[in-house]
């Protein structure tokens, strides 16, 4: 339940960066609230924990595990609510692929044409500008590198469910290694790994967030080496 929800509300926030930029790269004078998009954040944030609360306050979902997986997870105890389980999931996970690849595209093709566009408006004259937008578009490659996978396989799980009187796993999932592996890698492994490699963006492109790391590091050097100090003595 809470990797779903750290997981869903974890490409949340790539959409609302990568679509926000894009939407200020075209119309560098629009005012977007800080306050609006907290309450939009915030209030997804609660969606999210109603979703997963209520049906089982309700009893419409139980946790279950199987051979099949690797972790415990939310069954609809009817075909309705699993249905509706597995639509939600397909949305909130899934679906934002495509807007923010939309958005990643276009703030591309955007900042290539920099020497017409950029230093006028996207960076304001500023080199912090260009670089926090060239920042959030790799932010946003990372995403849809690791993403990609899970969309595709949501994808042809609405085909297959949909068209014909196939079931799971048949048609798309009934050799070993889709069967076993297929939906942990990208349900799990892959978005997981998504979360691990955006602190490395941070670190690899903004500048005090690597002085702060540095920082640290030689504050916990410096205490390892005064307390080795202390035992030798």
């Amino acid at each position: 339940m809470f990797l779903k929800m750290q997981a869903s509300f974890s490409v949340f926030l790539v959409a609302v960066l990568s679509i926000t930029r894009t939407v200020i790269l075209f119309r560098p004078f629009l005012d977007i609230s800080t306050r609006t998009v907290l309450l939009v954040v915030g209030g997804y944030g609660v969606y999210l924990v109603l979703n997963q609360v209520v049906p089982l306050v309700l009893q419409k979902t139980r946790f279950v595990y199987t051979s099949e997986e690797v972790y415990c997870w939310d069954d609809g105890t009817s075909q309705v609510w699993d249905k509706l389980d597995i639509w939600l999931d397909l949305i909130v996970l899934a679906v934002p692929v495509v807007p923010i690849t939309i958005s990643c595209v276009l703030s591309c093709i955007f900042v290539g044409r920099k020497g017409k566009y950029l230093s006028e408006t996207a960076s304001g004259g500023s080199a912090n500008s260009k670089r926090a937008t060239r920042t959030i578009i790799l932010m946003t490659a990372v995403y849809i590198l690791f993403n990609i996978p899970l969309f595709v396989n949501y994808l042809l799980w609405t085909i297959s469910v949909n068209t014909g009187n196939v079931t799971y796993p048949d048609p798309y999932w009934n050799t070993t290694f889709t069967y076993w592996f297929v939906w942990n890698f990208t349900d799990c492994l892959f978005i997981n790994l998504n979360s691990l490699f955006n602190p490395l963006v941070y670190f690899m492109r903004i500048k005090t967030f690597k002085e702060w790391v540095y920082e640290r590091c030689r504050a916990v050097k410096g205490k390892i080496s005064s307390t080795f100090v202390l035992k030798c003595r």
